[in-house]
């Protein structure tokens, strides 16, 4: 399989690839966590902002841990098409 965003060849799924690289750029958020507090931990870190798009995308409640952001993330980019991907970026 392709990866659709970054156009190099995975067997992962496209969100799982994509929440792998957004991990470095939020794993020191203290947990729970608001979106608005990913957001800021993820800029402090100089996220590529590809990658900070889909956080601003997530929804504007309380995160309880990584795993929950995780959870978050894939059922957000599982719903995207390929085409409305790339028209967002």
């Amino acid at each position: 399989m392709t990866n659709f965003i970054t156009g190099h060849a995975t067997s992962e799924k496209p969100s799982l690839s994509l929440f792998k690289e957004l991990i470095p750029f939020i794993e020191e958020v203290d947990f729970p966590a608001l979106r608005e507090d990913l957001i800021q931990e993820a800029e402090r870190r100089h996220v590529p902002s590809r990658l900070s798009l889909f956080l601003k995308w997530m929804d504007g409640r309380i995160y309880q841990s990584l795993s929950d952001v995780e959870a978050a993330f894939y059922r957000m980019t599982c719903g995207l098409q390929k085409s409305t991907i790339y028209e967002r970026w």
